[in-house]
């Protein structure tokens, strides 16, 4: 017999998903409720109708802060804002009740915790990026999380020298926008990018699956910024005077050693 082994390959997500049940006042689930997300991160919106247990899921959805509205005729028409994480599932449960005005509204907010997954690490969005004390690439903000210390091992560029709980820097997974971007000659972090370019930074530091077969340390899973149903820019820009800037002194045996 014949068997075919297909190696396990490292596939980037770059969206997330928003899952959860629509019930009635008495806890029992409405089938045929439709479900609709909307977001600046999203061209147009997202909907579905839910199933005979009054689940519903919408996947591939780009990371930001949605509106998630359930309506059904008879019931009242219901509201949360949710925040969707790279590659991580949000939870939005919905009770509607009895209503002969459709047009009433409840609305809230569902918590952000992925109940689902059992990976360690933190998911940094762009208004943490472009606010935080980082370097000029995204992959510094790996030094926020426990457990990451500098990698003393030769490094290459620009390159983002940190290890996690104990492995080295070129043991890292980088990935961008679904790619793997690591070196392929040494696996150093191959690609950088200034924080204004990243819409969200996704950091697995344990517990992920094994579809990241080449990681041995951490995960740094990152995806770009794209348009959505807002016109809107911005521009930014960095000054750093002469006064601001130590001056390095180069002695002899500095000399020497790099002879």
């Amino acid at each position: 017999m014949l068997s075919l082994f297909r190696p396990a390959t490292a596939n980037g997500q770059t969206t997330g998903a928003i899952e959860g049940r629509v019930l009635d006042p008495l806890g029992q689930p409405l089938s045929g409720a439709r479900v609709e997300a909307r977001s600046p991160s999203l061209q147009g919106a997202r909907a579905a109708t839910t199933a005979a247990d009054g689940g519903y899921r919408l996947p591939g959805l780009p990371p930001g802060s949605y509106t998630v509205q359930a309506s059904m005729k008879g019931f009242t028409i219901v509201q949360w804002t949710t925040q969707v994480a790279l590659n991580a599932m949000s939870t939005a449960d919905f009770t509607l009740e009895l209503s002969a005005e459709e047009s009433l509204v409840v609305s809230g907010l569902t918590p952000t915790i992925d109940l689902r997954s059992a990976a360690t690490g933190t998911t940094y969005p762009a208004t943490v990026l472009r606010r935080i004390a980082i370097i000029r690439n995204y992959a510094d903000i790996l030094r926020l999380q426990p457990g990451v210390q500098p990698d003393t091992a030769a490094t290459q560029g620009r390159a983002a020298p940190l290890a996690i709980y104990g492995s080295t820097s070129i043991e890292n997974l980088y990935l961008i926008d679904g790619v793997n971007t690591n070196d392929v000659k040494q696996s150093f972090q191959g690609t950088v990018l200034p924080p204004e370019a990243i819409e969200e930074v996704e950091i697995k530091t344990g517990g992920y699956g094994t579809e990241y077969g080449h990681a041995v340390g951490g995960v740094i899973n990152a995806v770009t910024r794209s348009g959505g149903n807002e016109f809107h820019g911005d521009v930014f820009g960095y000054y750093n005077s002469q006064a601001m800037r130590a001056e390095v002194e180069t002695t002899d045996q500095d000399v020497l050693a790099a002879e």
